[in-house]
């Protein structure tokens, strides 16, 4: 029984011995993936997506009309149901003139306001909010690996370059801006010799 048992045993490792390079295949491959994975989501992007306007419809708010130096104003009021920031408002009064302001109204926040020389909405008619998506989110394109390690060495340069032009002690405000623009030039447009003298 004990022998039938450790043949077993033998024939389980065994098998597991020609499995062996398969799972070492399998390992190299998962790693590259990995790798791969991991020097993608470091990309640098070179330039992204516009933000787009968007906008929503709001039935729910208030008016009220006052006299201005230029003749009417109206006061708007009304709370900011979305969970972004609202950047403008749109309405159409009852002449039919489109008014478009310039607001900025935190999300899920009371708003009221006053415009000067503004006519009310119509009575019908919507108050337009408008706001952007977010523009950090669709890259359009990326920086290749070259121009990565390109932006890294002028940013290593101008920093070793402040570096070496600041003494260890305070200096005034105009040597030290002297100084910036001096290492901003220079990392810039490198020459051979910055780039010994101030690369890492």
């Amino acid at each position: 029984m004990l022998l039938h048992i450790t043949g077993l045993i033998a024939k389980l490792i065994l098998n597991n011995s020609y499995l062996k390079p398969l799972f070492l295949t399998l390992a190299l491959l998962l790693l590259t993936a990995s790798d791969s994975y991991e020097k993608n989501d470091k990309k640098l992007c070179k330039t992204w997506a516009e933000p787009v306007w968007k906008e929503y419809k709001l039935s729910y708010y208030t008016t009220g009309v006052f006299r201005s130096g230029n003749g009417l104003g109206i006061q708007i009021s009304f709370f900011n149901p979305l969970n972004t920031t609202i950047k403008k408002l749109s309405w159409q009064d009852r002449g039919g003139n489109i008014h478009t302001v310039n607001v900025d109204i935190p999300p899920a926040s009371s708003f009221k306001e006053g415009f000067d020389g503004r006519y009310p909405p119509d009575d019908d008619d919507d108050l337009t909010l408008f706001y952007q998506s977010e523009s950090k989110t669709n890259c359009l394109d990326f920086y290749s690996e070259k121009e990565v390690l390109d932006i890294e060495e002028k940013e290593a340069i101008f920093d070793n370059c402040v570096v070496s032009l600041m003494p260890n002690k305070l200096v005034d405000k105009d040597y030290k801006a002297s100084a910036f623009r001096k290492c901003r030039k220079i990392s810039k447009a490198p020459t051979f010799w910055d780039k010994i003298r101030y690369g890492n």
